[in-house]
């Protein structure tokens, strides 16, 4: 966890047991402004010490209307990435 981490000291442990049992995706939702990013942040840097693969996206308004487009944002990005033999 990263020094100064304060709040939201529940949510981590159940993403650290989830990140122990994962298989798939975890996701994170909430309202702006509850310290999401800060969050996803903290999980995200967990992951990364236990060895996951991950992936990250921002839904933004704009893509109310596309239901996948927080999909579409997240894996666009690890695609993007690979080498064109590997797709």
């Amino acid at each position: 966890m990263i020094c100064g981490f304060v709040g939201h000291v529940e949510e981590l442990h159940r993403f650290s047991e989830a990140f122990d049992l994962a298989e798939a995706a975890i996701f994170l939702t909430g309202q702006p402004g509850i310290g999401n990013t800060r969050l996803a942040r903290e999980e995200l840097q967990l992951a990364k010490e236990r060895g996951f693969s991950t992936l990250q996206e921002r839904a933004y308004s704009l893509g109310r209307g596309l239901a996948y487009a927080p999909l579409v944002d997240a894996f666009g990005s690890l695609l993007r990435r690979l080498d064109p033999a590997v797709l």
